[in-house]
This record gives C-alpha cells, structure tokens and sequence, in this order.
C-alpha cells in the first residue's frame, strides 16, 4: 500500500536508497573531502592532475614573464581539458546508474517514494546539493539526491527545475517490470512522445511522433493505455471499425468483355460497379448480417493496366475488384477453403456481367479481411480506418477535442483516415494533419 506520511516513506526508501547509494559511490568514485578534490581513480584525470601541478611548478620557479604566460596559457587548456573529462565521467555515472536502477524491481516504488518524500512538509531531510566537482555529500541531509539528482537530468528528459516525477504512468501499486519503465523512459517522458521503439529492439528518437494507423492501433496498441486519459479511452475502444470488405485481384490474358457495353472502349478507363438493383445489394447485405460473405457481392472493379500499360505484359492485364461484404468474424473463422470459395463467389458474380472473364484469369489473388488486417495492419481489415457513419465523422473522427490531429501525447500526432475527413484516397487528412503540426511548430 502507499505510504502515507513522510516518516513511513523515509523508513521504507532506506533499504533500497542505501544499495542505491552505495553503487552510485562506486560509480562515481570522488574522495568526498572538500570541493577542490578530484577524481582519483580515473588516468585521465590523474594525468591531468600531475601535469597541472608539474606546470605550478614551474611557475612558482620562474620569473620570466614570457615564460609565464605561456605555463598560464598550458593551465588553462588543462583546465578546460579536465573539465570535459569530468563531464563525461558524470555521463557514465548516470548511465551506469540508470541500469542499477533499471534493473531494481522496485524501481516504481522507489520513483513515488521519493516523490512524497519531496513533498512531505513533516520531514526535513529531504533537501541535498552536489558540490562543483560533482562530488555527493554524503550525510543525513542529502536523502536521495543521489537519484533524484540523476532523475531530474536522465529520467524526465526534461530541465532539472521540473518535477522529476511530473507524468509518472502508473500509481505506486501497479505491478511494473524494469523492461516497461525503460521503453516508457525511451518513448514517453513527462507525458511527451520521444520517439519509437521497435518490436526487434531499434528505438528511434523524434521531436514529434505522427501516426497513419487506425485510431485502435494509434493509442491501444502503440501506447499503454494508462498514459492516456480514462475517457478518451473509452471513445477510441467505442470508435467502430468493423472489417466488411474484402479484395480480389486478378491477373487477366486480355480484357474483360461486359455484357452492358462490349469490347473495348473508354469505360474501360474507370471506375467499373456490380451493383445492379436495391435487392442485388440488400442480399449481399444480409448475407454478411448473419455472419458469411455476400454470395453474389457487390463490387467496385478498375483496370489499372488500361491507364498504366507497364502495370503488365503486352497484351494481358490486371483487374483489381473491392468487394462487399465480407465480414471479419465470419462464421466458422476465415481458412484457405473460406477465402478460396469467396474468391469463387467474386468470379462468378463477375461473369454474369462480363461471360469471357474465367477464360481470361491466369492468377487470382484473394484478400479477406483477416489478410487485409495481417498485411496491412488495418484493425478487422477496414480500409477506413473506421466506420464512416454520422456519429465518426467530423469533429466525432475519431473522438469529441481529439478531432483536430492532435492527441492527449504531446508532440504526438494523427494523420491517417481515423481522422477528419475520413477514408478514400483523397491525401486530406495527411495534408490538414500537415498543416496543423506545421502551425504549432
């Protein structure tokens, strides 16, 4: 449970604050004596050291004022040389220490621990400084500055005057492993998106994050949900985004020869709908309603190879055929026999209107929902990224404040057809999400 006064937190930190303290010693190694002393284990700075004093030396021997300008000059420059050494200890230091830390399964207890410590007004030991040389004093008065010294430069990512601990994900008693505090330390410091960490281990640094994925897979998948605000979650899980079409592509020996208008011609060129009656689409409706796919679908079919002859070989062509309605949770779940009798249901509704079109197939390629989600990464296979219906369009895409391409994430965007204006190929939403982040930056 969390403590609830400073005394009780100040008992339960000084197990785990003097392992911490200890290793933190070993690691910086200073002799804690008085602020002029240096660091007596690193051969650099011994060096430097040795050089230094050999120089004052010389000083102190020599009266010409040439002579002395020059040993002056020599100081400096070493001055400044163990200035930089020390610096890149300190950045060891924190390195090394951040593993000690990563690696403490009480980590997340230590961080609230420290936090009410800071802000107990009943304890006075809670205010510590480090010298000039980076030198930790060690005694009563410095509890914890060993860590929260490192905190505020490392963990934040942000100014040392900040609350260290400003943003901090999960309360003192949700169970957390040292893996999850180092990727919300790398992607998310200080409710602020940092960059991208990948499945393999590469981890990419951003001033700004944006994201083309559904809103379920922009904010339930990519970020732990409990960096996000309760309500917003709630919208993004009731955002619908029900998968209910499927693709078939088709590799054809010639072109397809419709019944409504044969041979060869300018209607060739657009966009080609099976889509006959009210009733032909009401069954196809109903069919998906009860969880099978449409046997007679609906269709919307282009010939790309007709615009693009380099899409194929002289002569032959490829016809890309979007279908409705295939329901993602199809009953008995999608299988190489399910998706090949769609595929079979997609061409023979197709030769009812163009007859020569099983002659002329040379490779068929069917895409159900389930593919659509597995290839693409498209939530339940849907190509919108979201139900286009009243209550998801514009400023409901994907959720009430959130419609506008910005997220409860600072520096972390939307752009994808989640957003308003919605699905289609129309680039709008990357151009206005474009415009936005632009406007802020």
């Amino acid at each position: 449970n969390e403590p609830s006064t400073g005394s009780d937190v100040t008992s339960k930190f000084d197990g785990l604050f003097n392992s911490l303290k200890t290793s933190a010693a070993e690691v910086v190694g200073y002799k804690q004596t008085n602020r002029k002393t240096h660091h007596t284990s690193d051969p650099v700075v011994v060096s430097l050291v040795a050089e230094r004093r050999k120089l004052l030396n010389q000083l102190n021997n020599n009266d010409t004022n040439r002579d002395q300008s020059d040993i002056k000059r020599r100081l400096n420059r070493l001055k400044l040389e163990n200035k930089k050494r020390l610096k890149e200890l300190r950045t060891e230091h924190g390195d090394r220490l951040a593993n000690q830390i990563n690696s403490t399964d009480d980590s997340r207890k230590m961080f609230e621990s420290m936090r009410l410590l800071n802000n107990s007004s009943n304890n006075s030991n809670t205010v510590a400084v480090c010298n000039d040389q980076e030198q930790f004093i060690a005694n009563d008065s410095d509890k914890a500055e060993i860590v929260r010294d490192w905190f505020k430069d490392h963990y934040t990512g942000d100014e040392p005057a900040l609350d260290p601990f400003e943003g901090v994900p999960r309360p003192l008693n949700s169970p957390i492993t040292p893996e999850e505090v180092k990727a919300a330390a790398k992607c998310l410091k200080n409710g602020k998106a940092v960059g991208v960490a990948l499945e393999n281990g590469d981890e990419y640094s951003s001033k700004i994050v944006i994201s083309g994925l559904d809103p379920k897979l922009t904010f339930l998948k990519m970020l732990d949900e409990n960096d996000l605000p309760e309500d917003f979650v709630t919208d993004i899980k009731n955002f619908r985004i029900r998968g209910s079409s499927g693709k078939v592509n088709l590799a054809l020996d010639g072109l397809p020869n419709f019944t409504s208008l044969p041979g060869n011609g300018p209607h060739l060129r657009g966009a080609i709908s099976i889509s006959p009656s009210y009733d032909h689409l009401e069954r196809a409706y109903d069919d998906a309603k009860y969880g099978n796919f449409s046997k007679e679908p609906y269709m919307d079919i282009i010939l790309p190879s007709v615009l693009d002859p380099d899409m194929a070989p002289p002569g032959k062509h490829v016809m890309s055929c979007f279908v409705q309605y295939a329901p993602y949770d199809l009953n008995g779940g999608w299988n190489d026999t399910q998706r090949e009798a769609f595929g079979d249901a997609v061409v023979n509704t197709l030769s009812r209107f163009a007859p020569n079109i099983k002659d002329l197939i040379l490779h068929r390629q069917v895409l159900t929902p389930m593919d659509l989600e597995k290839t693409f990464g498209l939530t339940e296979g849907n190509i919108f990224h979201g139900e286009l219906t009243l209550q998801q369009l514009f400023s409901f895409r994907p959720a009430v404040k959130w419609a506008d391409y910005t997220t409860p994430i600072k520096n972390y965007y939307q752009c994808g057809s989640g957003t308003h204006p919605g699905g289609g190929v129309t680039g709008s939403p990357g151009e206005m999400a474009a415009k936005k982040i632009l406007k802020i930056w």
